[in-house]
């Protein structure tokens, strides 16, 4: 039986986008895909993602349209180029002398993909003592659809959490430990967090989640899991 996807909806969904020039797979959660397309990664997760509607864990326009859609559906949308990741910005495209490089021992070359203070960029062109880096993303000026099959609504509290979880915080579920009782969720992470932190976060979890409290146990962390 399929439902009709709300706003605060925790859904499992697996997907796929593609630039529309072209028809190429740039991202999927699904490994027959991936290999259909020659684009398997063998160091990749293959798996359906959960998200929380409305709060658009991914690109905003996916979020939209999935809201109202029915469960166990195949979808299929396309994004124009602001609704997907923007147009290139001549602003982003940055001159930055070479001894910044070799002081990395970075021998700068075209193509070369580079991280200057956090930010992730390509090298268009390199000589003259200097380097120019393109920081728009790969995506930035195309146009894409997404195919989409949101699997099911999730219900269950602790699974709701440990998702919401592992995409904010951007760590493995093995990684954490979740109880729920009486509507009461514990949370033990892999390290201990900040008051400032972990409140504004408790008071998320309980708005989208609709339990009574959560709460992070500082006074144990998850071991690390063994190789």
């Amino acid at each position: 039986m399929s439902d009709k996807i709300k706003k605060g909806d925790f859904v499992e969904l697996d997907y796929s986008g593609y630039v529309k020039e072209g028809n190429i797979l740039f991202e999927t959660t699904l490994e027959k895909t991936a290999r259909d397309n020659g684009a398997f990664n063998s160091k990749a997760k293959y798996q359906p993602i959960v998200i929380c509607i409305g709060e658009h864990q991914l690109l905003p326009a996916l979020d939209n349209f999935l809201e109202g859609k029915e469960t166990g559906k195949q979808l299929k949308t396309e994004l124009k180029t602001e609704e997907a990741f923007g147009k290139k910005s001549a602003k982003l495209i940055k001159i930055i002398p070479t001894k910044v490089f070799k002081k990395d021992n970075i021998e700068p070359q075209k193509g070369l993909q580079v991280n200057i203070d956090g930010q992730y960029g390509m090298i268009i062109s390199a000589g003259g003592g200097r380097v120019v880096v393109d920081f728009n993303s790969a995506l930035a000026g195309k146009e894409v659809y997404y195919e989409l099959k949101p699997n099911r609504i999730v219900t269950d509290s602790k699974e709701k959490i440990e998702n919401y979880l592992s995409l904010m915080m951007n760590i493995g579920k093995e990684q954490m430990k979740i109880e729920v009782k009486d509507s009461k969720a514990t949370i033990t992470l892999p390290a201990m967090l900040p008051e400032q932190l972990t409140k504004p976060l408790s008071e998320k979890i309980v708005s989208l989640t609709g339990i009574k409290s959560a709460e992070f146990d500082n006074k144990a962390v998850v071991d690390s899991p063994k190789a």
